[in-house]
């Protein structure tokens, strides 16, 4: 997944501007006396590395002068003490974009490192993300998630037809008319998915035109239940699950017959890495 650059400079120019990188108050009272430095960003745990040249950027974006260089890469494995950025330039430069770097790089190696462990817990079987993202750095986390071994569900609402519980509700019809009326509106190379609450419910939806159908908040039996029902009446129907799995219960869900996990923790929940800056001595 390659970023949109012309976003990219976007998010970074208003981070920049939202911490005022040009109005440190703090450097700007100290004599530096135009003096070069170099300094290191350093991981302080363990975790999968994201966002190395956008915390990059974010240095070149407050002064040309400064030269950040990545040492590792996106995906790359981390481990405390090791050195992700190096970097040299004026140190009001450095300090100006510090943080805002760092904060790039914590959220989006986060992702990351929580999307490896449920690719790592879910034995193969597909995890997505979804649209529970921060507003306007989804095309960011979703980059983030990709790194760390997940996949991405939906971008945007035009993206995919995903029929929730309360467009069934709104709609006054039931599951297979909804289903068969929506696939005539709607263009053939478009995939309609249907979230659907119970097994009831699954029986409908497999009388109509789904590509996929996403059992949320089904237990293990139930999506055992359903996995069996479809090979049976829809071979060729896609099965999700959501809802209520982390990361010491995703193998249950895991099983022969799901293809898709969706996940909304990846991008709401992820816990930061803790990374540090030090001007090297």
């Amino acid at each position: 997944m390659k970023l949109n650059k012309k976003n990219l400079n976007k998010i970074i120019k208003a981070a920049l501007k939202e911490d005022s990188a040009a109005s440190d108050i703090t450097s700007l009272n100290i004599d530096f006396s135009s003096r070069i430095v170099k300094a290191s960003i350093m991981s302080k745990e363990p975790g999968i590395a994201c966002g190395l040249e956008i915390a990059a950027e974010v240095f070149k974006k407050v002064s040309a002068r400064t030269d950040p260089a990545p040492v590792i890469k996106d995906g790359d494995k981390l481990y405390p003490g090791c050195r992700a950025i190096e970097i040299e330039g004026a140190p009001e430069d450095i300090f100006a974009a510090e943080r805002v770097a760092l904060n790039f790089l914590s959220h989006l190696s986060g992702i990351a490192t929580l999307a490896a462990s449920f690719a790592e817990m879910s034995g193969g079987t597909a995890v997505y993300d979804t649209r529970k993202t921060i507003p306007l750095l989804r095309e960011l986390e979703k980059y983030a998630v990709i790194t760390g071994g997940g996949k991405n569900h939906r971008f945007s609402l035009a993206d995919q037809v995903l029929i929730k519980e309360n467009h069934i509700a709104a709609s006054g019809k039931d599951i297979t008319t909804l289903l068969m009326e929506v696939r005539e509106r709607t263009a053939p190379d478009i995939k309609i998915e249907i979230e659907i609450e119970n097994l009831s419910q699954f029986e409908q939806a497999l009388q109509g035109p789904a590509d996929i159908i996403m059992l949320d908040n089904f237990t293990p039996e139930e999506v055992r239940l359903a996995v069996k029902a479809a090979g049976e009446k829809k071979p060729g129907v896609q099965i999700e699950v959501s809802g209520g799995i982390n990361l010491s219960n995703v193998h249950l869900y895991a099983q022969d017959g799901v293809d898709r996990i969706s996940v909304g923790a990846l991008t709401s929940a992820a816990p930061p890495v803790d990374f540090t800056l030090l001007i090297d001595e």
